[in-house]
């Protein structure tokens, strides 16, 4: 989710959507959305603008527009959910 997807949130019926445009399905179902209510988008919107600035691994890195960032700075490479939860990140085994 790069961070110009959160910040362009559309209000529609009193919550905030946010249209992410690149996941694993976007070439069948297009843009996945992301709704939250207005107060929790509030508080991303403070968080992405004032909180990750300040973070060594979003400053000055290539992958800045990444909103979400692993330890050393790259984006995230997926999150899956089949029968339960399995997270990659990196080159790392999954975590079920």
């Amino acid at each position: 989710m790069l961070k110009s997807e959160i910040l362009n949130a559309r209000e529609i019926d009193g919550h905030m959507v946010i249209s992410v445009a690149k996941h694993k399905t976007a070439w069948q179902y297009g843009p996945a959305k992301i709704v939250l209510t207005k107060t929790v988008y509030a508080w991303l919107k403070l968080f992405m603008t004032k909180i990750l600035p300040q973070i060594s691994s979003h400053s000055g890195s290539s992958s800045a527009g990444y909103a979400f960032l692993t330890a050393n700075g790259q984006p995230m490479e997926s999150w899956t959910d089949n029968e339960g939860i399995t997270i990659h990140v990196e080159e790392s085994e999954p975590i079920r």
